[in-house]
């Protein structure tokens, strides 16, 4: 059975009235759906944290041969396929962990990579998120000691760098192989997640020192199996009954939106919520076929045929594949 669950690991709470369409849908983009995915990255994280006794995952890194370095995880997907999210919310539920907060609680430092970065940038933004102001003098190599030397203070053991593909494809793109490969080595070691579009695994697998370091890979492929989909239809069925509204009248929504989002899970569930917003706002009880094809006709810029029109979705399928639609 399919239910919401809370992103962290507080009891889930009482959503608020749908009347405030708002606050509801806030509420709503807090909760998600356990899938294999989650699965898959618990399992990764048992390869390079170490456990308690009882067998409870710990926030401290393994350490591994005679060199006594830690490991990573390397989790990429497309642009809107959920890695972000799915990170989040498996270090946030896993009680020994936690994400750094700022104020002591947590393990897991967190750390978006803007387009425009560079290593002693990214360095810098980590000292300055830890309180430090670094002086611009300083070469990166150095801004990076302080960096780790501030994690470490405040006992950070995982650094989680998201989109990381942004540090890659210029001019430093040996450089960062070599540090995140550094960031695995001596005595400040951490546990390394890295995450960003497949780009970046292939960048890694360019450099094998650094690559095999990285001793799990995530991969958030598209939804494949009828599983995947039922396990939506449960879900998406949860949100309308928290959001009091009638699903919409048609077996094949989560199809519809295979297609639109080229199978993505994560741009799935996105869309979903989004058409919640719209239903809620216009106050008729009912979330409608039509509250799709909205969202995507704002996507596109104007309307055109497309999998949401009012048509049975097996044949409307059959006339987009043969006029070579594309979302």
């Amino acid at each position: 059975m399919t239910t919401l669950k809370s992103s962290d690991t507080a009891p889930m709470t009482a959503p608020p009235d749908p009347s405030d369409p708002a606050s509801f849908c806030r509420w709503l983009g807090e909760r998600y759906m356990l899938n294999s995915r989650d699965e898959m990255f618990s399992a990764a994280l048992g390869e390079i944290l170490a456990t308690s006794p009882d067998g409870a995952l710990t926030a401290t890194p393994m350490r591994f041969e005679l060199v006594n370095e830690t490991r990573g995880i390397l989790v990429y997907g497309e642009s809107g396929s959920g890695k972000t999210a799915l990170i989040r919310r498996n270090l946030r539920r896993t009680a020994a962990i936690g994400l750094w907060d700022g104020s002591g609680h947590g393990k897991a430092f967190y750390i978006r990579v803007p387009p425009e970065a560079t290593l002693k940038g990214l360095a810098t933004e980590i000292a300055k998120e830890t309180g430090y102001q670094v002086a611009p003098k300083l070469r990166t190599t150095e801004v990076w000691e302080i960096a780790l030397h501030r994690l470490a203070q405040r006992g950070i053991t995982i650094l989680w760098v998201d989109e990381a593909h942004h540090l890659l494809g210029g001019k430093e793109n040996v450089e960062v192989r070599q540090r995140l490969k550094s960031l695995m080595q001596g005595d400040k070691a951490m546990a390394l997640i890295v995450s960003g579009i497949p780009l970046l695994d292939a960048n890694i697998r360019q450099d094998r020192e650094t690559d095999r370091r990285f001793l799990a890979r995530v991969v958030l492929g598209p939804i494949r199996t009828e599983q995947e989909r039922g396990k939506l239809r449960e879900f998406f069925g949860c949100c309308c009954e928290f959001a009091r509204l009638a699903p919409p009248r048609d077996p094949h929504l989560v199809e519809r939106l295979e297609a639109v989002t080229h199978s993505s899970l994560g741009g799935s569930i996105e869309m979903f919520q989004k058409a919640i917003y719209r239903a809620l706002r216009r106050g008729d009880g009912q979330l409608a076929l039509g509250d799709f094809q909205f969202l995507y006709d704002m996507r596109r810029g104007h309307h055109t045929l497309g999998p949401f029109d009012p048509e049975d979705w097996p044949a409307l399928k059959d006339r987009l594949q043969a006029l070579g639609w594309a979302p």
